[in-house]
C-alpha cells in the first residue's frame, strides 16, 4: 500500500483557511492508497477547508486518511463539519476524526 504523509503547517500553513490551498493537495492525494495528514501546529482550519478533506475522504472509501495531532479546535471544526454532512450532530461519535461529543462541550 503507497503511504504518504503530508505536514499540514509546513505544506499549506498553520493557519488554513482555504477551500483552495486545501484542493492543491488532492493531486498528492490521489497517488496513494494510505494518506496521513499531520495538523501538528496547525492553530485553525476553516469550515470550508475542513469540508473538502472531509468530502474527499467520503468520495474515496478505498483510500485510507487519517488525520493525526489535531489541536482542540481543528477538532471542533472537523467535527460540526462531519455532523453536518453525515447529519447526525446528535450521534455519540462520529468516524472520520473519532471525537466524542461530550469531549467538545464538557
Amino acid at each position: 500500500m503507497t503511504t504518504i504523509f503530508i505536514d499540514v503547517e509546513k505544506e499549506i500553513a498553520p493557519i488554513v483557511g482555504s477551500r483552495d490551498v486545501v484542493k492543491t493537495l488532492e493531486r498528492r492525494m490521489d497517488t496513494a492508497k494510505k494518506i496521513v495528514l499531520d495538523f501538528k501546529n496547525v492553530e485553525f482550519v476553516s469550515r470550508s477547508a475542513a469540508h473538502v478533506l472531509l468530502e474527499y475522504k467520503r468520495n474515496n472509501p478505498d483510500k485510507v486518511i487519517e488525520f493525526h495531532n489535531m489541536n482542540q479546535s481543528v477538532e471542533k471544526m472537523f467535527y460540526l463539519v462531519e455532523a453536518q454532512l453525515e447529519g447526525r450532530a446528535n450521534k455519540d461519535k462520529l468516524k472520520s476524526v473519532g471525537i466524542k461529543v461530550m469531549e467538545l462541550v464538557a
